[in-house]
């Protein structure tokens, strides 16, 4: 073979190469399903949830929120009324969980919490909604069927005064506004609630 053959073969193999290219970037080719990027929430209420359903939550839809305010802090109650009574005296004991929808330990302990609230009336047990997205909030108790009363913190305002660690879920319990124990783990069971309140009170 001589060189100018050898050269011409290359020159329509580098051509072909070029306008294979051109052609994918003119028709946008988008990337295999090997590319594609994974979801990072599986749970059922973020396949239901929007950003634009985010306080799309209808007053009256949740239970009303016993309490004014946690630990000097007032925020709107998630699907619920807002609390009439004053702020907790001094000796009101308040159990507060924070959770967010698409934590998937929240799932298993927020039952938990409520059948904890049912065996313990002399305390104020509810959760704070640590998410934006109010609506799938409310979808997830909903799917849960819990009752449990939670609050709506979209701006993170409870975690800041609080100065907690970016985590959830946390389980908080508080003397009037004096946060008195914090626990930044999840709970498998009742009776692992019910020992770390008593350890704290």
């Amino acid at each position: 073979m001589n060189r100018n053959f050898l050269l011409g073969v290359g020159a329509i193999v580098l051509t072909t190469v070029l306008v294979i290219i051109g052609a994918m970037k003119l028709f946008d080719v988008a990337p295999g399903p090997d590319t594609a990027p994974e979801p990072t929430v599986s749970t059922a209420a973020s396949q239901e949830a929007t950003p634009e359903q985010a306080d799309n939550v209808a007053p009256g839809s949740r239970p009303d929120c016993p309490v004014r305010a946690i630990g000097g802090v007032e925020l709107p109650c998630l699907g619920g009324n807002e609390a009439q009574e004053s702020a907790p005296g001094s000796n009101d004991v308040t159990v507060v969980s924070l959770w967010a929808w698409w934590c998937a330990p929240c799932r298993e302990e927020l039952p938990l919490l409520e059948e904890y609230a049912a065996a313990h009336p002399e305390l104020s047990v509810v959760g704070v909604h640590a998410d934006q997205k109010a609506a799938a909030g409310v979808a997830l108790l909903d799917e849960l069927g819990v009752d449990l009363p939670s609050y709506q913190d979209s701006t993170g305002a409870f975690a800041a005064a609080q100065n907690l660690p970016q985590v959830v879920p946390i389980l908080m319990v508080f003397r009037g506004e004096q946060r008195i124990g914090m626990f930044s783990k999840p709970f498998t069971s009742v009776e692992e609630i019910a020992a770390a309140v008593e350890e704290v009170l």
